[in-house]
């Protein structure tokens, strides 16, 4: 005969094991509750963040487009030339030499410094900058490739940009030239830098003499056309291969503010940058095209962009020729 006093305590047990998986069971489901509910409220918290420091408002640029191709824009784009620029001035015209070596292009001058650049795309280019009264030497700084330098309260914003690959571009800011290597001019054309750094490897070399204490803008994916400044504010127009966008800087990032071309801006190296009379100059000048099994395509874009206070200018001329691959 089975012993009541242990079937007694078999079923306590029984009991108190059932009502222990439940609670178990119930709180497990209510922690779970409780963690979707905090990662909602994560959600939505980050997401009131994110609306929070979002740009409360775009500045709205005035905006004119003329397309090179139209024979009426084409005449009211050089109007408006005429009554804004009149002649275009060459920036600085003339050409830095040691003996019969070419270094470099006019790209800026002002009191007290001509500067010089030089780019040979992915394999790298540089600035010069010469100090009036001491030619004999220069201020190096490597720099691929260079667009525009502009001074701004006593400092000198240097624009650069690459279109290799997807493109790159680095906006850094110098508070003088005289911050760089010094170098001989005559020592040029010798093996300079590694009579400068033997210790270090040409990676360290190069990193070196990039000299990025400031960067405004560090990026890649995209070339860079003009960078200007208003209303207390730094602004870019940039172009991928298939736009081009008026982006605002700050913090190190581009806040999109506009769509202004839907087609290409961006540009092998051709004449830097230049302001005049106060108003920003950039130009373009590409051509590209892929071809596949079907089909072979050939594009060429030219054109203009000048940035007068709040209006952008843009004169662009387009062409693009889609024939049969026949092999």
């Amino acid at each position: 005969m089975p012993n009541r006093s242990l079937i007694k305590t078999s079923n306590n047990a029984n009991i108190i094991y059932l009502i222990a998986l439940y609670s178990f069971s119930f709180f497990t489901r209510a922690l779970m509750n409780i963690r979707k509910i905090l990662k909602n409220l994560i959600f939505f918290i980050s997401i009131i963040l994110f609306s929070c420091n979002k740009p409360t408002s775009i500045k709205q640029f005035n905006k004119l487009i003329y397309n090179l191709n139209e024979h009426k824009d084409s005449i009211e784009f050089g109007q408006w030339i005429n009554r804004n620029i009149g002649i275009k001035q060459k920036i600085l015209n003339d050409t830095l030499k040691v003996d019969t070596l070419w270094l470099g292009t006019g790209i800026y001058e002002d009191e007290q410094f001509k500067a010089y650049q030089y780019c040979f795309g992915e394999f790298g280019g540089a600035i010069y900058f010469i100090e009036r009264g001491v030619e004999n030497y220069a201020y190096f700084l490597e720099c691929t490739c260079p667009l525009m330098i502009e001074r701004r309260n006593d400092k000198y914003i240097i624009t650069e940009t690459l279109a290799h690959l997807s493109g790159s571009g680095t906006i850094q800011v110098l508070n003088s030239p005289k911050e760089l290597v010094k170098i001989s001019l005559d020592s040029i054309p010798l093996d300079w830098k590694s009579a400068r750094y033997p210790t270090l490897s040409e990676y360290e070399i190069y990193d070196t003499l990039r000299h990025l204490e400031k960067v405004l803008l560090d990026t890649v994916g995209i070339t860079l056309d003009l960078f200007f400044e208003f209303d207390n504010s730094d602004y870019l127009i940039y172009s991928d291969y298939q736009n081009t966008f008026l982006g605002r800087v700050a913090d190190g990032t581009i806040e999109l503010q506009d769509t202004l071309l839907k087609l290409p801006s961006w540009r092998y190296n051709e004449s830097p940058n230049e302001i005049i009379n106060g108003i920003y100059h950039y130009t373009n000048k590409a051509w590209g095209g892929f071809s596949n099994k079907e089909i072979r395509k050939r594009t060429r874009s030219t054109g203009d962009i000048y940035v007068k206070n709040d209006t952008i200018v843009i004169g662009y001329y387009y062409w693009e020729s889609i024939e049969p691959n026949v092999e």
